[in-house]
């Protein structure tokens, strides 16, 4: 049975640590609130409040947020992929789709709040899947946690077992973490015209681990 008690917002705000997760519950509340009125919205059995309380150890993203922010940058109307001239259309910080699966389509544009949110919920997401798919997860630093979280973002959630992906998949399943920011810097598109930006953010990535 749900529990439909309400809560303040003076309750809520105590414990807040501005972790992905919560900003994001923050963001829902917002939005339960201007369709539905504070006395509906401030009850505990809402979308928002579940996500507020999720189980379990948080982990702090806010480090990897900020990167992806650095390398990816902001734009806030939907372009084309530099090499179709079409699909996938892209938006926010490098989102391809939003949040309920649907692709950005061209003409499509957000603000900054939903932008922030897009990349909340997409790193939140990259979290929960590098979690359950990489060894020893539980036993890495937060920093860590977010250097990969970042290389996953550039490089795809499921980078994890690729064949593509075989130097640094070794070194994280054999726990041999020292040597993780030399692998990662592998990843680079040598002789790219991307080359150069990649390497600082490999690099960027490499320093948050050791960090």
């Amino acid at each position: 049975m749900s529990n439909a008690a309400s809560i303040t917002l003076q309750q809520l705000f105590r414990f807040n640590r501005g972790l992905p997760h919560q900003l994001a519950a923050i963001a829902s509340l917002e939005e339960d609130i201007k369709k539905n009125g504070y006395d509906a919205a401030m009850r505990r059995d809402r979308e928002w409040f579940k996500t507020w309380s999720q189980d379990g150890k948080q982990v702090d993203l806010g480090p990897a947020l900020q990167m992806i922010k650095n390398f990816e940058g902001v734009r806030l109307d939907a372009y084309p992929d530099p090499g179709t001239g079409g699909d996938p259309w892209t938006i926010g910080f490098g989102n391809t789709r939003y949040s309920d699966g649907r692709p950005v389509r061209r003409g499509d544009r957000i603000n900054m709040i939903e932008a922030d949110m897009m990349l909340r919920e997409e790193v939140d997401r990259i979290a929960a899947v590098l979690g359950r798919k990489i060894p020893h997860w539980v036993e890495m630093s937060d920093n860590q946690k977010c250097a990969l979280v970042s290389f996953a973002y550039n490089l795809g959630t499921h980078f994890y077992g690729l064949d593509g992906f075989k130097t640094i998949s070794g070194l994280l399943h054999d726990k041999r973490w020292a040597n993780v920011p030399a692998a990662m810097m592998l990843y680079c598109n040598p002789g790219t015209n991307v080359e150069a930006g990649l390497r600082r953010r490999r690099a960027a990535e490499g320093k948050l681990w050791t960090s």
